[in-house]
């Protein structure tokens, strides 16, 4: 059983080879580092492993994007920081359609990515901290489905101008009958979102911070009695 392994920090490979990956049936800890030549991740779909990654960290590669494949049967992964990849396209999904995962943590930062697609995380309900800063996603990601465990969205630096009621709520729900989302922290600092609007902010009762400076702010989003744990509200109406 391989607890835990470092491959390739600081080298030119530009894959990672199957026979290295063959026998590992048990690996646990896959991190990829320094890598500028890399440009695909391993397919574990082909190599039959039995699949029972904890955690996926792989920094400063090429990858461009990630294969639906690299995901298959991942059902254990907890951790994925996949960032400073140059990485500009996601799978449609994470994981296997019917298999729910127990991914906590996503690092997506530092990428080149213009949009989450919706379902991406169909299969992750108990995601508690997304960080997608610094990319160029110009619309606000699903969160509908980990709605109930999100506590952190970090999306600060990049191009957001719509955050659409349907993007908040999960496939049980819809415009008149949705539970509100669980989310404490909510980071859009330069943005280009005009408001929040009042049916979005509604279902956000569990904010504690709400960054919106550097945003084109038209209309300032509204804060009721619903919100009494907002402690920080930063906003910067003209920039």
């Amino acid at each position: 059983i391989i607890e835990d392994h470092h491959m390739g920090s600081n080298s030119q490979l530009n894959l990672i080879p199957e026979e290295f990956l063959k026998n590992k049936h048990k690996l646990r800890y896959l991190y990829i580092m320094h890598n500028p030549l890399l440009r695909a991740l391993p397919n574990y779909t082909a190599l039959e492993l039995d699949n029972q990654l904890d955690r996926v960290f792989a920094y400063s590669c090429a990858l461009d994007y990630i294969p639906a494949s690299f995901f298959a049967n991942m059902t254990f992964l907890k951790y994925l920081h996949i960032f400073s990849s140059h990485i500009k396209v996601l799978p449609p999904y994470l994981g296997t359609p019917g298999q729910i995962n127990l991914l906590d943590e996503v690092k997506i930062y530092s990428n080149e990515l213009q949009e989450i697609p919706y379902n991406f995380f169909m299969n992750s309900p108990y995601v508690t901290h997304l960080y997608a800063y610094y990319n160029q996603l110009k619309e606000f990601p699903n969160i509908g489905y980990m709605k109930l465990k999100l506590v952190r969205l970090e999306l600060q630096h990049n191009q957001i101008s719509t955050a659409p009621l349907r993007n908040f709520m999960n496939e049980h729900e819809n415009s008149t009958h949705s539970s509100p989302c669980v989310l404490s922290t909510l980071n859009l600092y330069d943005n280009k979102l005009p408001t929040i609007n009042d049916s979005v902010m509604a279902l956000l009762t569990n904010l504690d911070m709400l960054e919106l400076r550097y945003n084109p702010i038209i209309d300032t989003p509204d804060v009721g009695p619903a919100h009494l744990k907002l402690r920080d509200l930063l906003i910067s109406r003209f920039i």
